[in-house]
């Protein structure tokens, strides 16, 4: 009886081996879905993070291009600017010049009917 005790025995563990070991392989095909799952969630999040990169990318060269665009713009107007204030500077300089020259003009003018009336006058009335 005791031989029939052991056979059961060693059924009974044979029975929990294999219901381990299928515990172990089920789990182990858990595990192995699971990460299959994670590298399908990393391989999404990679091709996430090149589709940001490539918009961020776009989005800079966009910007560097407006910018450049934007100062051609503003330095094309500082020039005309420029060039508009140089050529009213070099008219004012020369009216500038002319009434100085009118200036000295009508002095010199005054100042030579001034000299004639201090002078004595003929017949001796002074003007």
């Amino acid at each position: 009886m005791h031989g029939d005790d052991d056979t059961g025995h060693i059924k009974d563990l044979q029975d929990l081996n294999d219901s381990l070991v299928g515990e172990i392989r089920s789990g182990n095909a858990a595990v192995v879905v699971e990460m299959q799952a994670l590298k399908a969630e990393m391989h999404d999040f990679r091709a996430e993070m090149n589709a940001f990169r490539a918009d961020m990318h776009a989005f800079r060269t966009s910007i560097i291009e407006d910018t450049r665009d934007f100062t051609r713009a503003l330095i094309g107007r500082f020039d005309r600017y420029v060039r508009e204030m140089t050529t009213e500077l070099r008219r004012l300089s020369e009216e500038t010049r002319e009434l100085r020259e009118e200036s000295r003009a009508q002095t010199q003018a005054l100042l030579a009917v001034l000299d004639r009336l201090d002078r004595p006058q003929p017949g001796g009335a002074a003007a």
